[in-house]
């Protein structure tokens, strides 16, 4: 009876023995699809990272961009700016002008006795 109670528990040695390996070989297998999982990963965050960084790029290219067109738009502003005054300045420098002259007319329509309903100037 020892003799079957060797034999089954030499038996039973060999089917645990039998079962630790394959589930050594199991677990190896599927640590390396983790592992090749995992670098796939890491393939993929590799390639986000530069699609990334190559649209910081673009941006803080637009970005300077942008503040040149700035600064040009600015530029422009202030020189319409000058212009528009000194448009007024002529303009008031005409209105002036236009009134002398209608004055000057008025007093030499009237020291040679004139009529100016013959000579009219249009407003402008």
């Amino acid at each position: 009876m020892e003799r079957k109670l060797k034999i089954v528990t030499a038996g039973l040695a060999v089917i645990a023995v039998i079962a630790m390996i394959g589930g050594i070989v199991l677990s190896g297998a599927c640590l390396n699809k983790a592992l090749k999982k995992i670098d796939q990963v890491q393939g993929d965050l590799d390639k986000t990272m530069n699609v990334l960084h190559f649209s910081k790029s673009k941006i803080d290219s637009m970005q300077k961009e942008l503040s040149a067109y700035r600064i040009f738009i600015q530029d422009i502003k202030g020189r319409v700016e000058i212009i528009d005054l000194e448009n007024r300045k002529d303009q008031g420098r005409f209105v002036q002008k236009k009134d002398s002259i209608k004055n000057r007319l008025d007093c030499l329509y009237k020291q040679y006795g004139i009529s100016n309903s013959i000579v009219e100037i249009s407003e402008l």
